[in-house]
């Protein structure tokens, strides 16, 4: 994954889900997980994970789309979601969905 701007900023990123196991079961999404600590919060961290992680989703398992989802309340967490190209698909009790290309 290529490096953020920051080198000691603490964060966490991963693919919450079996990337390829979407893949084999054709459902053509993907479930990406990005966390950063409170303190290095705001500084664009969060949106360069998930712009590092999306291209890697489509060229390592051929997803085309990832669906990201945040807690309807995190305005933070939709910004960077809707940064990187998502677009709402709807709410399910707390959480909104998004489908984010990764392309």
């Amino acid at each position: 994954m290529p490096a953020l701007v920051e080198p000691d900023v603490r964060f966490h990123a991963s693919f919450l889900r079996a990337m390829a196991g979407f893949a084999a079961e054709g459902r053509g999404g993907g479930h990406i997980g990005y966390d950063v600590a409170p303190e290095h919060r705001r500084r664009g961290h969060a949106t360069a994970m998930l712009r590092a992680m999306l291209p890697i989703a489509a060229e390592q398992y051929g997803i085309e789309r990832a669906l990201i989802t945040c807690d309807h309340d995190n305005l933070a967490s939709r910004k960077v979601i809707e940064a990187c190209g998502g677009v709402f698909e709807d709410r399910r009790g707390e959480k909104l969905r998004y489908w984010v290309p990764t392309t």
